[in-house]
């Protein structure tokens, strides 16, 4: 994998900030953005007390007394279960935020691809069309979420081996890049027809480009508030990264 690829791909993440605001684009990312919100204020935040029960139940550890070990264990616990909540809560509430979100992801895509190349012209809004366009995108979530649960069961179960649950939570987040890719770069070639075994098979011949989008994008979803705003801007990148990039680059080869 390639500094530059890996580094093209952060860029384009980057890049969705700046265009989500532009004239003609920024009313496509209204919806996605106010879902996201909607859901990580409603269902985070019912996280978040489970995680403040967790850590009431770590009272137990007080009939030990003020022994410096027992302090350590605890603060470690906590370190620990703060920052799988972060993980879990970013992941599973973008996937649902996208779920929800998924036919207007296809049409901000539709409209940032648009305004990157002059030779896509999109069409005007018909609301019809667009909800005859629900069902696909909903479908092609479901099948997203498969993929997500089939790999993530044996992940898991990683990290309850001796050994290799070392390396584990690095096997984890290189898969969360991934999967951040997959999801938010099935959009803008969801649009060009792609079904979901062409877009694994698209990005695996741009892992470098596809990691350097997911990775950042990995963090982003875990920090509280910028959580809130990230679908969007994830949209509209991933749709840069495919115009200005993997497209580009696919055109290249043929010539």
């Amino acid at each position: 994998m390639q500094a530059a690829h890996f580094l093209g791909g952060v860029r384009s993440l980057r890049r969705g900030w700046s265009l989500v605001w532009t004239k003609g684009i920024r009313r496509y990312a209204f919806v996605p953005l106010l879902i996201n919100i909607l859901v990580f204020a409603t269902v985070g935040w019912r996280l978040f007390e489970s995680y403040e029960g967790w850590l009431e139940s770590l009272s137990w550890l007080d009939r030990f007394g003020d022994w410096a070990l027992v302090a350590f264990i605890s603060t470690v616990l906590k370190w620990i279960g703060g920052i799988i909540l972060a993980v879990v809560m970013g992941l599973l509430l973008t996937v649902l935020a996208s779920f929800l979100a998924s036919p207007f992801n296809g049409l901000l895509a539709e409209r940032v691809e648009a305004h990157l190349d002059d030779s896509k012209t999109p069409a005007s809004f018909q609301l019809p069309q667009f909800l005859a366009t629900i069902p696909k995108a909903l479908f092609s979530e479901l099948r997203k979420l498969l993929y997500l649960v089939l790999w993530m069961i044996p992940i898991v179960l990683l990290h309850f081996i001796p050994g290799i649950n070392i390396i584990a939570p690095f096997i984890l987040f290189g898969f969360m890049a991934w999967m951040y890719a997959i999801e938010y770069l099935d959009y803008p070639l969801g649009n060009q027809g792609a079904g979901f075994s062409e877009v694994r098979k698209t990005l695996g011949a741009h892992r470098g480009k596809a990691l350097g989008f997911g990775t950042p994008l990995s963090i982003l979803v875990a920090i509280p508030v910028v959580n809130l705003i990230v679908i969007p801007i994830a949209v509209a990148g991933a749709t840069a990264l495919y115009v200005e990039q993997i497209k580009q680059d696919n055109a290249d080869f043929a010539r």
